[in-house]
């Protein structure tokens, strides 16, 4: 074709657009020519109306990459603490029990004064006051003796082995904010109209008083992972108390010049103040600090907000969203650390909602997004919400908590809600609010279930439990002993081992070379029981054997790390599991267990959330399926010698999704209605992008579209507009 002058002879046009789509289909494939070909056909249904492929949206850090929330300050109602935790008993004796897991336990004299309520056994439901009766110091070089306990009322009937949720109101101390000089909770002192319990007092009669919040901590290594740009707003409250104090604040990363630096005198009645600015972070990456510095007086400060102007649904940053609506997820699980939550505080507006934990430490305290938002979040986006429910729960915010997940699904239409009884309760980090005996797990679960979903007023509520991959048998266990939960939820982790001089090719083979049995018998034995088999997590856990992280790391760059997990949840849905969440959106990077040493890319499928679209090959290989994924989903029919190298699922409208394991590239005949496929490729030949791979049309012929996909490669493909068709994006 000229490219100037005339236009071309009316015949030349049409020969053009016709050897178009095969023209494109060669300069995608590249060299070298495929092998082998197979020849793939629509088969027999094997799901239906299948949800797209779902999401951990996970935990809330101000520190890393995972920056959810458009308020980005953590605790902003400069709230107290709950602490909660379960207590499992070991023997009981006269109006007294031992805790099975001193490890587990608090200070001496910690719970004393705490609330107890009884989960399980015949003493079910019997609440009341706990004290802890002194504990002698353990010897030199041994474990501290159990903790004992007094309970009363003693609920009677009360055994081994019956779990007592503990729960404490911290009062006093602010939780995730710094302090310098003289800084005191007030409680009772709140800003007008605020549902919050207390203030800061800062008091700086003699010398100042600081209150700090920092931010973005992970430095060069991820450079800036929360960009100060763009229209920002900074609100908070406060009033004088003593004297005529000044308020001095800061905004800033550290080594450069304030974004916002004001002085002001702070008057002696509650007053708002609020300040909008533009900001620009040109400097090198380092920690963001936000500091209010008190003078001259004393002064309560509370409720304080620092903005990015343009939050989305639910509070959430606009990039965030942005991401989610790109990745298309068919549920978003919440797990982020609230197994010591109540229920009221699940559902607390930000600047009343406090912080938790179930584990004693200052850097154990858990301040997330509440249930609320999630809701809005999904309804936004177009998910389901998996909703983590906190362990440690009465009879009393059992009910409330289906009361409210009932309220928000008729508000935003949600026509399914996940309720998951805690996170990996098989799990020994969980233990001090976890319940590790699957029996007593199933009736605990029962329970709650039962008052939860007779309260949610005929919300359609899917209730699971987590069991443990690695253990199948106790899986079966926990399926069979539960009455009231509908489904057994998994993570069927991949990839553990890396072994040093083990090539990333040979690592990648033996696990795409995965028989997917252990899934299928585990899908059958809950199906069995009458549950569903759910998958709560999935992704790389490459954490183990004594390969350097920069290996661990040139792997999970490579596309074939998005072409492995698609293909695990090619298997998932094929093996019968019809909901499943990859872990996780969001996290920059991850130590590497036991005595290896590094930090590797795991496990945000989002390098970070600076901006939409920072995909890893994880987060590409996630978007690209749900690009075809959703209603009915079939298995296919494969001729040819490269069928055992491909894994596939078919949807209707003739989508479809592909991974191969082969070695080498392989000729593929795709159905087709009658018009061009817009075949998309995560082609591990090819270096890795941030962006999604461009889709090229081929051309259908007879019902086939004839095409290449490469070694160790994610291939989907979906109807062609008109326009794609005939020319090139």
């Amino acid at each position: 074709m000229p490219e100037h002058g005339s236009p071309a002879p009316a015949w030349v046009r049409l020969l053009w657009l016709a050897l178009l789509p095969a023209w494109l289909h060669h300069a995608h494939a590249g060299a070298p020519q495929p092998s082998a070909n197979a020849e793939l056909r629509r088969g027999a249904q094997v799901q239906a109306d299948l949800p797209r492929f779902g999401l951990n949206l996970g935990g809330w850090t101000t520190w890393g990459a995972e920056q959810l929330m458009g308020n980005v300050l953590k605790n902003p109602g400069l709230e107290a603490g709950i602490d909660r935790g379960l207590l499992v008993v070991q023997q009981a004796g006269r109006n007294t029990v031992t805790d099975d897991a001193p490890w587990a336990g608090r200070p001496p004299g910690f719970w004393s004064g705490a609330h107890f309520a009884v989960r399980s056994g015949a003493a079910s439901g019997t609440a009341g006051v706990v004290m802890e009766l002194p504990r002698p110091a353990p010897r030199a070089g041994t474990a501290p003796p159990p903790a004992e306990f007094a309970l009363t009322p003693w609920p009677p009937g009360l055994a081994h082995g019956d779990v007592i949720a503990l729960s404490r109101d911290m009062g006093g101390p602010i939780p995730l904010w710094w302090t310098q000089g003289e800084v005191r909770a007030a409680p009772g002192e709140h800003a007008p109209g605020s549902a919050g319990r207390q203030a800061a007092r800062l008091s700086a009669q003699t010398s100042p008083a600081a209150l700090r919040h920092y931010l973005d901590m992970l430095g060069e290594r991820a450079g800036k992972l929360l960009p100060l740009q763009g229209r920002w707003r900074l609100a908070f409250w406060s009033r004088a108390t003593l004297g005529a104090p000044m308020l001095a604040v800061r905004l800033g990363r550290d080594g450069t010049p304030a974004v916002l630096g004001q002085t002001l005198r702070v008057a002696g009645g509650w007053q708002r103040y609020q300040c909008e600015f533009d900001a620009t972070d040109p400097g090198p990456p380092g920690p963001v600090t936000l500091s209010f510095e008190a003078s001259g007086g004393e002064l309560l400060l509370d409720d304080i907000a620092l903005t990015q102007a343009d939050a989305g649904p639910g509070g959430f940053r606009a990039a965030v969203v942005a991401t989610l609506k790109a990745l298309q997820p068919g549920y978003l699980r919440d797990w982020q650390g609230q197994l010591g939550d109540s229920a009221a505080n699940r559902f607390a507006p930000p600047h009343a909602r406090r912080p938790s934990r179930y584990r004693d430490g200052e850097a154990e305290w858990m301040y997330g997004y509440g249930v609320d938002e999630l809701f809005a979040l999904c309804a936004a986006v177009g998910a389901r919400p998996w909703v983590v429910l906190p362990t440690t729960l009465d009879d009393d915010e059992s009910a409330e908590f289906g009361r409210r997940l009932g309220q928000l699904a008729r508000r935003y239409g949600i026509d399914e809600t996940v309720v998951e009884f805690g996170n990996e309760n098989w799990n020994s980090l969980f233990r001090p609010a976890g319940i590790m005996d699957a029996t007593v797990l199933a009736r605990v679960a029962d329970r709650t279930f039962g008052l939860l979903r007779q309260a949610a007023g005929g919300a359609r509520l899917h209730l699971v439990v987590g069991g443990q991959y690695a253990n199948p048998g106790e899986a079966q266990e926990l399926a069979i002993h539960t009455k009231t939960a509908d489904g057994v939820a998994l993570a069927p982790y991949f990839l553990y081992y890396l072994e040093a001089g083990q090539s990333t090719n040979d690592a990648l083979d033996a696990a795409l070379a995965l028989d997917a049995a252990t899934l299928g018998k585990l899908a059958k034995g809950a199906a069995a029981a009458g549950r569903a088999l759910d998958i709560y997590e999935i992704n790389f856990h490459t954490t183990l054997g004594n390969a350097a992280a920069q290996a661990r790391a040139d792997m999970l760059a490579r596309p074939a790390a998005g072409t492995l997990l698609a293909q695990r949840l090619l298997l998932g849905t094929l093996s019968g599991s019809w909901r499943q969440a990859v872990y996780a959106l969001s996290g920059f990077d991850s130590r590497l267990s036991g005595t290896n040493e590094g930090l590797i890319p795991l496990w945000g499928i989002t390098r970070d959330l600076a901006g939409a679209g920072h995909l890893r090959p994880t987060g590409q290989a996630l978007q690209m399926l749900n690009e075809v994924a959703g209603g009915n989903a079939y298995a296919t029919v494969c001729q040819g010698e490269a069928c055992a190298d491909l894994v596939a699922l078919a949807f209707e409208r003739d989508h479809i999704a592909i991974v191969s394991a082969a070695r080498q590239p392989l000729r593929l005949d795709l159905p087709c209605a009658g018009g061009a496929l817009l075949v998309r490729q995560l082609d591990d030949s090819k270096p890795a992008r941030a962006a999604l791979p461009t889709p090229y049309p081929v051309a259908c012929r007879d019902g086939k579209a004839s095409t290449v996909i490469a070694a160790r490669s994610l291939l989907t493909a979906l109807p062609a507009p008109p326009a794609q068709a005939q020319s090139p994006r």
